[in-house]
């Protein structure tokens, strides 16, 4: 894991009308790592295994040393590289203080404490009846009540696209307020009992259809109807996994991601031992690519069943479906049936989700509190095991992973993830003049290599996802003057179908990055090339796209040149027109074209509009 660059927020911004600046006098190095961080050397593929031991009571177990395990992919001994143990920071500990930032200026950066374990809550609305979603709530309201100061949580949600709701933060009042009032309830169109009565049923149970020509065709399109609401789940899940994976690879240490459901739809991930469960989807290539991104970030899933323990609806008194009837003896036997299947499927899945990824599955329990309790606590204590696999063949083939004890302390249990798909390295891509000036989201055809690369660069921009600090920027927001314009700024483009109306507020978008953030690849002339574009969107509310602005750099800097470029502040000037009388939004992203890697802040432009004005930077 690579440390998170913080030498920027220490320094000041300086915003000129010239995209390479000077580095500020007060420019402070990156901080040292905490004690407990884990610093991987690049240019060498490393595998990071964190594993939870625990005592036949489920205590964690602490005070063990490298020599205490032995660790084997897919059989073959591997040598442990590094090694740590982890521990709840204490109470008292904080992250850096980036210090009070002068008005209008926004920064991706989170600071979290080093050595800490950071933990998300996913509520997943795509995936469960509305019933349930209203029992997980009154759960968590519980935890919260009861939860100890000093765990570190973020709060997202599933609808339709991932919804960051509470970045990561230790205030139990914070946690509180958003799950009293900002926790997404939504009815899931892709749900055959989207609301959780149990009264759903097939057409071709009715009694006055069996046997018949009718009957038999209505439980053909069911099927197929079914079968496509499922892949659509699981593609829109799968999208926001990719999301969450790049979200939290930027952050060090594990990441303990508990994911409410009433639904789990198998193929999200599935190793090479699991094939009906990967016969699910088609998107082979992205379940390999996204769960390549959650081991890399070190992420634990913990799937955890909303729905409680479960009861076949054929005997729920309130179902009256004349399918259920005692006069229908076949809907009632179908009905035991495809519950009892359906359990076992889902269940299985849970248990692969959480045994892929050194997580634990909490099925049929009414203790949705208590299980929160158990997998926060039991995520914060583990060993972290490094090495460098003696197989260089990256296949994208899954290779198991095999965790020992010697001269264990009694009676142990190991938790860790299963293995990992030999995804090669990624390399950057090869550099497109015309994409630069473009906006993130490619026209080129999608490829097995480049899909994942697509379907992260939309996610990214999506109003309201999580915010990527795969690049770490700051940004100035300022009103350029109180006069409301007809016209658009230069290079702001409105929606073609439904472009919106002035008139319009503009503003000034100033970026500040250190050249380290982007990728500047080494020429055969002794040249670095490299790629960089600044997006400036602006949405509504209900995350309709208003406004767009893109502004792209080819960079080809000759040796003397590069050397000065990568010892100064990158900075980039840019105007956005924004709607009046409209509650808008800006997303604001740094896109690094040859690695696809964004760095994004959102915000309200009421956040700004307040603010005095500034003079228009000349524009370039």
């Amino acid at each position: 894991m690579v440390t998170r660059s913080s030498a920027l927020l220490a320094a000041t911004l300086i915003f000129t009308s010239i995209c390479l600046g000077q580095t500020p006098a007060d420019q402070q190095p990156p901080p040292a790592p905490g004690p407990n961080s884990t610093v991987l050397q690049t240019g060498t593929k490393l595998v990071v295994v964190d594993v939870v031991v625990q005592d036949s009571n489920g205590k964690p177990v602490h005070g063990l040393k490298a020599s205490n395990f032995q660790l084997s992919e897919n059989k073959n001994p591997q040598q442990i590289s590094h090694f740590d143990e982890h521990t709840p920071p204490p109470l008292t500990a904080r992250g850096p203080d980036l210090g009070k930032m002068p008005p209008g200026t926004f920064t991706n950066y989170t600071p979290v404490v080093p050595g800490s374990t950071l933990n998300v809550l996913l509520l997943d609305a795509l995936n469960t009846p509305m019933l349930y979603q209203t029992w997980v709530r009154d759960q968590l309201k519980k935890y919260v009540k009861e939860a100890p100061p000093g765990q570190r949580i973020a709060i997202f949600g599933l609808t339709d696209h991932l919804i960051l709701l509470q970045g990561f933060t230790s205030d139990p009042e914070v946690l509180k307020n958003i799950i009293e009032h900002k926790l997404p309830s939504k009815a899931s169109p892709l749900l055959s009992d989207p609301v959780g009565t149990g009264s759903s049923m097939d057409m071709a149970d009715d009694p006055n259809l069996a046997e018949t020509p009718a009957a038999a065709a209505m439980a053909q399109f069911d099927a197929e109807s079914k079968a496509v609401q499922t892949e659509i789940r699981i593609e829109t899940t799968l999208d926001a996994f990719n999301a969450l994976a790049h979200y939290l690879a930027g952050f060090p240490g594990r990441k303990n991601l508990l994911w409410f459901s009433g639904s789990f739809p198998g193929g999200v991930f599935a190793n090479s031992s699991t094939p009906s469960l990967l016969g699910a989807t088609s998107n082979t290539s992205e379940i390999k690519d996204t769960a390549a991104t959650f081991a890399a970030a070190q992420v634990a899933i913990y799937p955890i069943d909303a729905r409680g323990l479960m009861t076949n609806p054929a005997f729920n008194i309130t179902n009256n479906s004349s399918s259920l009837t005692a006069t229908n003896s076949r809907g009632v036997v179908q009905s035991i049936q495809s519950f009892s299947m359906s359990q076992a499927d889902e269940h299985a899945t849970m248990l692969v989700l959480a045994g892929e990824t050194g997580g634990h599955a909490y099925i049929d329990t009414n203790g949705i509190t208590q299980a929160v309790q158990d997998a926060l606590q039991t995520g914060s204590n583990y060993y972290t095991l490094v090495y460098a696999p003696i197989d260089h063949n990256w296949n994208r083939a899954f290779r198991s992973i095999q965790v020992k004890l010697v001269d264990a302390p009694g009676d142990v249990k190991l938790s860790y993830r299963s293995g990992y798909f030999a995804v090669p390295p990624r390399q950057p891509r090869e550099i497109d003049p015309a994409a630069a000036s473009s906006g993130p989201e490619s026209t080129a055809p999608a490829t097995p290599s480049s899909h994942h690369s697509i379907i992260y660069d939309r996610l990214a921009m999506t109003r309201g996802a999580p915010m990527p600090e795969d690049i770490i920027f700051k940004v100035r927001i300022l009103p350029i003057s109180t006069e409301l314009e007809t016209k658009l700024a230069p290079d702001n483009t409105l929606d073609p179908d439904s472009p919106a109306k002035g008139p319009f507020h503009r503003y000034a978008v100033d970026y500040a990055l250190q050249p380290s953030e982007i990728t500047l690849i080494p020429e055969s002339n002794g040249n670095h090339a490299g790629q960089v574009k600044f997006t400036v969107y602006v949405y509504d509310p209900n995350g309709k796209l208003l406004v767009a602005a893109h502004r792209g750099f080819n960079l080809s800097l000759k040796p003397e040149l590069y050397e000065k470029f990568i010892k100064a502040v990158l900075q980039c000037h840019m105007e956005i027109s924004v709607p009046d009388k409209t509650d808008a939004y800006l997303r604001i992203a740094v896109q690094d074209m040859p690695s696809d890697k964004f760095g994004v802040v959102e915000l309200p432009a009421a956040a700004v509009s307040h603010l005095p004005p500034m003079h228009a930077a000349p524009s370039r």
